[in-house]
């Protein structure tokens, strides 16, 4: 299957629930069967090289048809976009309209990933809060060849941490830089309404070392938005540096 695209331009980066903050990335930088993009020699000098691989088709770049889209950006609606998953299933990002929608920008070859997924808040929140009716999507938008594209790793990762719920591949970056993600994890939490209500960091605990009292900022979030009340203060997102291809 080939992977749908939407034509976006622009990049910015937003944090908590109020008016978009500009930010620099972090600093730390330290399923079923699938058929995926190829992107063969994934290779990083920023983290340790993991496993790579091929599939047979290089990803096309699609269109949404909306035309070029408005940044994301606090307490607007979100952007609108369509990416594939594993399985070369479409998603559409409105469909989930009517639900609370977490998005978790994903590379399984970050370590704070990847403490995230097995010893930390990923092991169980996604199915938690699945029972909640809550909607959980990761994106990989790690250009082709990059660090933690590899899709034997992304379909033995998804398989290992027993992820029950869409990752989505957006090789272009087009839809990574539509909502400003800047690391892995980086974090966002849209309402019913589809206003997007969070940007930030998944929690106080990088690689589960928490700064003081433990605080997990997308739980925070979504029960805040199932109570109507104020959204978490910004917290800058944590992790690797997004691999874009630019």
């Amino acid at each position: 299957m080939k992977l749908l695209i939407p034509s976006f331009t622009l990049c910015a980066c937003i944090s908590g629930c109020g008016e978009p903050e500009v930010i620099q990335n972090a600093s730390s930088e330290p399923g079923a069967a699938a058929q995926l993009p190829a992107q063969d020699g994934e290779r990083s000098t920023a983290e340790p090289e993991m496993d790579s691989g091929a599939a047979p088709h290089e990803p096309e770049r699609g269109s949404s048809g909306k035309g070029s889209a408005a940044k994301a950006a606090l307490g607007q609606l979100a952007p609108e976009f369509e990416l594939k998953d594993l399985t070369g299933k479409l998603h559409k990002l409105s469909r989930h309209k009517g639900k609370t929608i977490v998005l978790e920008w994903f590379n399984p070859g970050c370590p704070f990933v990847v403490n995230a997924h097995e010893e930390g808040p990923l092991k169980e929140m996604p199915l938690d809060y699945k029972a909640e009716d809550v909607v959980w999507i990761a994106i990989n938008s790690g250009a082709p060849g990059a660090q933690g594209t590899s899709p034997k790793m992304n379909v033995n990762s998804v398989e290992k941490w027993e992820m029950r719920y869409p990752l989505l591949f957006d090789p272009s970056g087009e839809v990574g830089k539509l909502y400003g993600a800047t690391t892995t994890p980086h974090m966002f939490v849209i309402d019913e309404d589809f206003v997007l209500r969070y940007s930030g960091a998944l929690d106080n605990a990088p690689m589960g070392k928490a700064d003081g009292e433990y605080a997990n900022y997308v739980s925070s979030a979504i029960e805040a938005i199932s109570k109507g009340e104020p959204c978490p203060n910004p917290v800058r997102p944590y992790g690797c540096g997004v691999k874009y291809a630019d």
